[in-house]
């Protein structure tokens, strides 16, 4: 779900610089409504990571975890899936 947000994220980003912050409503000018999509996106984002954070002892040793985010990468690095999400370094 953190992907999620933060690919539409993005996705918002780029179409609110195409419209501007303010676009021409039944009334003038109005602030684009993507402005509060972002808005939402964001807070989702942030929400995520903090329930997602744990300290180093709840995830195991420092030894335990090296070994496990070597094979993460592994496993990344062989996605199918062009993804600029996933961390490949």
């Amino acid at each position: 779900m953190l992907a999620r947000s933060m690919a539409d994220f993005a996705v918002e980003q780029m179409m609110l610089r195409d419209e501007g912050a303010v676009v021409q409503g039944d009334r003038g000018m109005v602030p684009n409504p993507r402005k509060a999509i972002m808005t939402m996106h964001g807070n989702n984002i942030i929400s995520f990571r903090r329930t997602l954070a744990m300290h180093a002892g709840a995830k195991g040793k420092i030894d335990d975890i090296a070994k496990r985010t070597v094979m993460a990468h592994e496993i990344q690095g062989q996605s199918p899936f062009p993804d600029e999400l996933i961390s490949r370094a």
